[in-house]
């Protein structure tokens, strides 16, 4: 075996290869951790990932993603059409559209909501969030993206809007109720088919009462629904504190915090209107009980001083204030057949009305009451034994009323409201009139509405002139007018005709 003479090789610099090596291992190093980075993250948001190749239409779905439809990882393979199938109809027109405006670039960001198909069938919302890739000519390459499980968040949003649309229901409900409430009530007033008012009431006190109890009944469980929202929207905030953006923008665009606090004065609201339609109905049962109603021969003189008898404790001076002066203009008038208490009932609603305008008046505070037989022949109307031109309205004021010098003035300058059924032969005509605050065009429009009144709560319940409508012009077949002006005051008109008037 020889022995080595001499070794001959040659010396190469590796150095550049080691350091490549080593970026390579550093940069193979810093993605690993930049995906360790990214997978927390994902992780951390729950969120389900997707990479979508345009142009092939493969895709990668993360098993996140596909956990988030109840599938394991092996279940959906790597495409398009994975994530297009399971589309809800409903949605899939407005997805695709979004998608493709965000990849002709019509849209800056591309972020949608729809309904995703699980495994089990059902559908589950999810938000999709997404970022293209595009080439040197603006064609869209690759799209990575996330999609997010916002069920739980749809379902508190769905679950407010039931609660407003329950809500607005009830609202309407409330509003149609009364509206057939007050439709009622003016059938009841009006109608000729009962002898009385007082059984007209009787009978529709039941019919009345019934949808008050209806709207008074669901109003605790109304509440009570609306405070369980409220503590499930609680827990959810308290689990769930970073919310979507679109959860934070919806909560303050309604102003969750403000309707968490009116809710209960809505509430209250409603209660204080339910009380208020028993305390109605409850004053119009007490006004509407008459002693009789049958019909009589009567003096109408008598009826009319023995309402001011009973009313004379309202006419009396106190302290600065002076008594109300009573002037009567009584003409000889036969007796007529008439609904005597009822037409009581009337004077006394006309004169508790003129005692009220003059509450606050100062000296001289005057009742005017006036009385005279009428005459109609044909067209023409005499009166008093004297014959004149008649003609119903004359600038809006019949010619009877222009005989009254305070007529004939509030004529020029008022409005003259009329309610009247065609009249013939002899009638009778009272005037109740006052100096006191007089009434608005707009008033006199709605005085003969039921319910309408102006005075303040818990004194007056806005029937007294619709009853007495009812009880002039339906039942004795007769007119009632009014005129008045603002600071001047007003005059009431009843006239009643003389023949027999028909049972109704």
């Amino acid at each position: 075996m020889g022995n080595p003479v001499r070794m001959v090789g040659s010396i190469t610099d590796i150095s550049d290869i080691y350091d490549a090596l080593r970026l390579r291992k550093n940069a193979e190093e810093a993605l690993h951790k930049s995906e360790q980075r990214w997978q927390l993250v994902l992780a951390g948001n729950n969120d389900g990932i997707y990479d979508w190749n345009i142009n092939t239409g493969e895709s990668f779905f993360s098993p996140r993603w596909k956990e988030i439809l109840g599938y394991s990882d092996s279940e959906i393979s790597n495409h398009w059409d994975e994530w297009v199938s399971r589309i809800h109809p409903e949605d899939l027109y407005r997805v695709m559209l979004a998608t493709q405006d965000y990849l002709d670039r019509e849209i800056n960001y591309y972020f949608v909501e729809y309904r995703l198909k699980c495994k089990d069938n059902r559908y589950k919302w999810v938000e999709n969030r997404g970022q293209a890739v595009w080439d040197n000519e603006g064609n869209p390459l690759r799209m990575v993206g996330s999609t997010r499980d916002i069920s739980q968040p749809k379902k508190v949003e769905e679950a407010l809007r039931r609660s407003e649309a329950r809500e607005r229901e009830k609202a309407q409900e409330l509003e149609l109720i009364l509206n057939k409430l007050k439709r009622t009530q003016t059938k009841l007033i009006q109608t000729e088919k009962m002898s009385s008012l007082g059984q007209l009431v009787a009978g529709i006190a039941h019919e009345i009462n019934n949808p008050v109890s209806f709207i008074w009944g669901n109003l605790t469980p109304a509440s009570q629904y609306f405070q369980d929202l409220i503590v499930l929207i609680q827990k959810y905030q308290e689990f769930y504190p970073d919310a979507p953006a679109e959860i934070t923008h919806f909560i303050a665009e309604i102003d969750l915090d403000f309707i968490s606090k009116d809710y209960s004065k809505l509430i209250a609201s409603m209660q204080i209107g339910a009380q208020r339609i028993q305390q109605i109905v409850l004053s119009l049962r007490s006004f509407s009980r008459l002693d009789e109603s049958e019909i009589k021969t009567v003096d109408i003189h008598d009826g009319i001083d023995n309402t001011l008898l009973i009313l004379q404790h309202r006419m009396r001076g106190e302290g600065d204030r002076p008594p109300i002066e009573v002037i009567k203009h009584y003409t000889q008038l036969p007796k007529i057949t008439c609904y005597a208490s009822q037409l009581n009932q009337v004077f006394l609603n006309l004169l508790n009305n003129a005692i009220d305008a003059l509450e606050n008046q100062p000296s001289p505070r005057v009742i005017t009451i006036s009385t005279e037989k009428l005459e109609v022949r044909g067209k023409r109307l005499e009166i008093g034994g004297k014959e004149e031109v008649t003609g119903k309205i004359l600038n809006g004021v019949g010619i009877s009323e222009c005989l009254s010098p305070l007529t004939c003035h509030l004529s020029s300058v008022t409005s003259h409201l009329s309610s009247a059924m065609p009249m013939l032969g002899e009638a009778i005509a009272i005037r109740i009139s006052d100096n006191g605050i007089g009434m608005s065009h707009e008033v006199q429009k709605q005085i003969f509405d039921p319910f309408f009144t102006t005075k303040s709560v818990g004194k007056g319940t806005g029937l007294g002139l619709s009853i007495s409508h009812e009880i002039i012009v339906e039942k004795h077949q007769g007119e009632f007018t009014c005129i008045s002006e603002l600071g001047k005051g007003t005059e009431f008109t009843i006239k009643i005709p003389i023949l027999p008037i028909s049972k109704t």
